[in-house]
């Protein structure tokens, strides 16, 4: 049996790793939707924002994976295009060392300002003290995520990821009951850290299995420390580093600022309008995470005409995703919080459009970064996202003083505009063709724009809060869109006859 084409290869990693990644995505929203009333009536909405402001703070220390799980998948990338499995083995044996040392002093440093994070967030007497330990227990967590992602980045380069996402589904699952049943059962927020660390814990494990029994023996048996590959990590990581940290300080701090500046409880109501949101862009993330191995790999093979075409069809695919996305949760977001905590903890019909414009934009901008990152271009990248972090925190601090909850958003949007349309330009330029390439109509944007007007109109007058509407509007419009949006974009064809062809075969 011959080998299967590279394209038909990418297309399936690709595939699978979104399906994984979504099917994981979809577990969390239903977690979210049974747990967060019970959140609010068994922790209350104080303590409960006090550890959502922590917790933006923990997933902050993911950046502490030095950028070296994404130079893992582009070299991993490039190297399996070329065949050279020892390459792979001292790419994953050096950075497997490596991030679990920083994973090792990260833990450390998190357990020695535990006593002063309380503080932080207002909170004093045996409030601050349970929540010093929940946070002890939700680092630890956060160390192993970290180790994890050395895992991930190798799945993801091999474009083999279809264990380690189901392990990272079952682990999701265990976490979930986990944490059910220590609610119901008293536990309060220790429910919440618990149930975070055994979802981490299972979820090594299974990349450990992933290792052990899926990857290629050949590659097992180079893995190795290599001190050029520590040099090559050396001069590429601190930037990285630094640039990860900034990106995830501007993506994943804005509770805390809220709850900084204008205390717990607003933080809750920030937490909770932009939690169905959070779940989107999950989703979004997916796209770019699918794509980016593939895409360093087509790069490496040197066929420029491919690799424009295949980044404009990802790019079109995350429009096309994300707009009915953000359109469905716009029109049902004031119904959804109403009916599932309390209208009070909606944030209003502005920072929800907000909130889904920077969702979109944002995941845009980091999707054009990371795949210019994958060409190779690691160092201009970081100095990018470090350049955007300079400008966005202070224009959403700003911001937030100035307009209260909405100035966050605000701030994201401005920002990241500025940050996709330079790496848009800046990736063309690298995969420039002299073959032509299909014109994209005025049509397929005057569709987003009407499906997400419509999106805002529901919002703004249709509150209903009940579950029926919630549930039978938000798929209409979710569906409906997803459908238009592949019948009349043209850079969508491709996968137009994939489904007509499935649907043709299964009728």
């Amino acid at each position: 049996m011959s080998a299967p084409e590279p394209t038909v290869s990418r297309q399936r990693a690709a595939f699978a790793t979104f399906a994984g990644s979504t099917a994981t995505t979809l577990l969390v929203s239903v977690q979210a939707l049974v747990l967060m009333p019970m959140y609010l009536s068994h922790i209350g909405t104080r303590m409960y924002g006090a550890w959502l402001a922590t917790g933006d703070l923990l997933v902050l220390m993911l950046a502490f994976d030095m950028g070296i799980p994404n130079i893992l998948i582009q070299r991993i990338g490039a190297s399996l295009a070329k065949n050279d499995k020892p390459a792979i083995g001292a790419y994953f044996g050096t950075g497997a060392t490596i991030l679990s040392g920083f994973a090792l002093t990260l833990g450390l440093i998190l357990a020695s300002i535990s006593p002063f994070v309380p503080h932080w967030v207002h909170l004093s007497g045996s409030e601050a003290s349970l929540l010093q330990r929940t946070f002890l227990l939700d680092a630890f967590a956060i160390c192993m995520m970290l180790i994890n992602f050395i895992f991930q980045g190798l799945a993801r380069g091999l474009q083999e990821t279809t264990m380690v996402n189901a392990s990272s589904f079952v682990a999701t699952l265990i976490g979930f009951g986990t944490t059910l049943g220590l609610l119901l059962t008293g536990h309060g927020l220790w429910s919440i850290s618990i149930g975070v660390a055994i979802r981490g814990g299972f979820a090594l494990l299974g990349s450990i299995f992933f290792l052990l029994f899926v990857v290629d023996e050949e590659i097992r048996k180079s893995l190795r420390f290599d001190r050029t590959v520590v040099r090559e990590f050396w001069q590429l990581s601190p930037t990285m580093f630094l640039a990860g940290l900034g990106y995830s300080l501007m993506n994943n701090c804005q509770v805390f600022l809220a709850a900084l500046v204008l205390g717990p409880e607003s933080s809750t109501i920030f937490g909770l309008t932009r939690k169905a949101a959070d779940l989107g862009r999950n989703v979004l993330d997916a796209v770019g995470n699918a794509s980016y191995g593939g895409f360093a790999h087509l790069y490496a093979s040197g066929d420029r005409a491919k690799s424009r075409s295949i980044y404009r069809e990802v790019v079109a695919i995350y429009l096309a995703v994300g707009l009915a996305i953000m359109s469905a949760y716009v029109a049902v977001n004031p119904s959804l919080v109403g009916v599932w905590v309390s209208q009070k903890m909606f944030g209003g019909t502005l920072l929800t459009v907000l909130l889904a414009l920077s969702t979109l934009i944002g995941g845009w901008s980091y999707l054009t970064l990371s795949l210019y990152r994958s060409t190779g271009n690691h160092q201009t990248v970081s100095l990018a996202l470090l350049s955007e972090c300079a400008c966005r925190l202070p224009v959403m601090l700003g911001l937030l003083y100035l307009f209260g909850l909405p100035g966050l958003p605000m701030g994201a949007i401005l920002t990241g505009l500025v940050s996709g349309i330079w790496a848009h330009v800046r990736i063309q330029q690298q995969i420039r063709s002299d073959e032509p390439s299909i014109a994209e109509p005025a049509t397929v944007w005057v569709a987003r724009a009407a499906i997400f007007a419509i999106g805002v109109v529901l919002c703004a007058f249709a509150f209903k809060p009940t579950w029926s509407f919630v549930v039978s509007v938000g798929p209409v419009i979710l569906i409906g869109a997803g459908g238009v949006f592949l019948k009349i974009d043209p850079l969508l064809a491709r996968f137009r006859s994939k489904i007509e062809r499935r649907v043709a075969r299964s009728i």
